[in-house]
Order: C-alpha cells, then structure tokens, then sequence
C-alpha cells in the first residue's frame, strides 16, 4: 500500500473502505513461525494507515487471515475511512475459517439497525426555569418509603412527564435554533468537518456496543438484532449483565473507582436532590 499524499487524502475524505491482502503485518502478535517482521515493515504500514485516515472494522471470526499450515499471519485486513459510519449505521464484518484458499474469506454486510427507543435524556436549560425546583420537590414529596433504589425511581418518573411538557411550551424551537446556528458556522467557514467527524464516531459507537448476534440457552447462534431483541428476558438480563462487568472492567483499566454498591449511588443522588431543593438561592 503506497503512502498517500495531502492532496490524494482529501480528495478521498468520503465514507469508503479497502479490502485486501495487505501482505504485512500491524504489530508482532499478528505473525506465529516465519521470518519476524520488521519494525520499519510495521511502522511504514502503520504510518500509511494513520495518514489515510483509515481504522481497522470491528469484526467477529478467525483472527489469523492466511496460513501456509507452518506460518500464521493476519495480512487480511478490512479498513474504513473515519467517515464511513457518516453513511452506514451497522456493518457486520466476517473473517471466515480457511477453507480452499490459504487465505481468509472477509465478508461485509449491512444488516438493517433498528432506530433505538428514545430515552429520557436531562438538559441545563432546564433549571433555568424558575419553576424547576418546585417541580423536583412536588415529585420528591410524592415518594413512598421504600428503599433509596426505589424512591430514586419513583423521583425520576414522575419528573419525566413534567419535564417533556416543560420542553414543549418552553423550548419548542430549540433544535431550529440550533439548526440556524450551525448553518451561520458552516457559512464562516467552520466547524463542519469536526460535526461529520464527531456524528460519524457517535455511529461508531453505537453499533459497537449494540448486540447483532448471541448464543442461546442452547449455545445456538441467533443472528440479528430483531431476533436478539425477542431473547427470553433471562438471555437478555444476561446480557445486560456481561455489559455492566465490561463497563466495570473498563473503569478500572481508565483507574476510575466504579461504584460497587447502586444502592449506595441511589443514597448519595437522593441526597444530592434533596440539598438542591432546600438550597436558598442566591
């Protein structure tokens, strides 16, 4: 893979991708048996990629690509352009098992990704409200006593009506206001290739952590998200469970101190809501 220059990278700044045998390795760990590769090899193809603005596809299957039954290496690789997530919203990539060919078969796909269920998401603009603080404290009034998990719920969903009612008299027109402003920015020259960026990766990440296929209580694959999403809710609690040890896993590794005991959490939030309310403004 030749090194692209300035201009070529961007004439290419659009959604695409590359497969092929790219007959060099990213690092020591892609090669078993054979001649070591070299460090200017590695660095020479890492560079070319880096320049290109290219990143390696999430993807399930063999992890090695080519096989002369002596040497394993993984020179297969399927690529795509940090804008590709811009026009596609889920991409399943494939390294099958060799079969024939001392090479692996990569296939591609786009499976259809259900639009997510809207989520009750908080904005700031909303405690600019002089209303707001009765609000909260007319919703914690009406907690029963129960546990701090359960109370925390209760405050929560009796804030939501309220509050999606509060955004349609209020702030009705708050996505035109931003829509105006972001055409004022792209007029003057900035920010739009930061939003394409940014939106492309906030796609990327969604399609990451989304479930396309499981195994079943039968260690059956199921494929698909529609039919992931019709799992027993115990599969689904299972899930659920193994994204939540991930998250804590993760935390750790980033030596950020993850809140063991949710009970704890829904103590310290109660707290926080009950000293915001009776806080005297100033």
């Amino acid at each position: 893979m030749t090194h692209p220059n300035e201009a070529t990278s961007q004439s290419l700044d659009e959604p695409w991708c590359v497969l092929r045998d790219f007959n060099v390795v990213l690092h020591q760990g892609e090669r078993i048996r054979g001649i070591k590769a070299t460090d200017g090899e590695i660095n020479d193809f890492a560079e070319c990629i880096q320049q290109s603005g290219l990143q390696e596809f999430s993807y399930e299957g063999a992890f090695f690509t080519w096989t002369n039954k002596t040497i394993w290496s993984r020179i297969d690789k399927a690529l795509h352009k940090e804008l590709w997530y811009e026009a596609f919203a889920y991409t399943h990539v494939h390294y099958i098992t060799h079969g024939l060919s001392d090479h692996t078969l990569i296939t591609i796909s786009f499976p259809h990704f259900p639009r997510p269920r809207n989520i009750f998401q908080f904005y700031d603009m909303w405690i600019e409200y002089k209303g707001f603080k009765d609000m909260v404290k007319h919703s914690l009034a009406q907690t029963q006593n129960s546990s701090s998990l359960k109370a925390l719920q209760q405050v929560l969903s009796s804030l939501r009506q309220p509050l999606k009612e509060l955004s349609k008299s209020r702030y009705a027109d708050i996505y035109a206001q931003q829509a105006r402003v972001r055409n004022d920015l792209l007029q003057i020259g900035y920010g739009d290739e930061c939003s394409r960026i940014f939106m492309a990766r906030m796609k990327q990440r969604k399609a990451m952590t989304s479930f396309f296929h499981i195994r079943d209580q039968n260690d059956q694959r199921v494929e698909g998200f529609d039919t992931v999403s019709e799992m027993p809710r115990k599969s689904r609690r299972l899930i659920h469970a193994v994204a939540n040890a991930v998250t804590y896993h993760i935390s750790l590794a980033r030596n950020r101190t993850p809140f063991k005991n949710k009970v704890y959490l829904a103590q310290e939030i109660l707290k926080e809501i009950k000293g915001y309310i009776t806080h005297k403004a100033l």
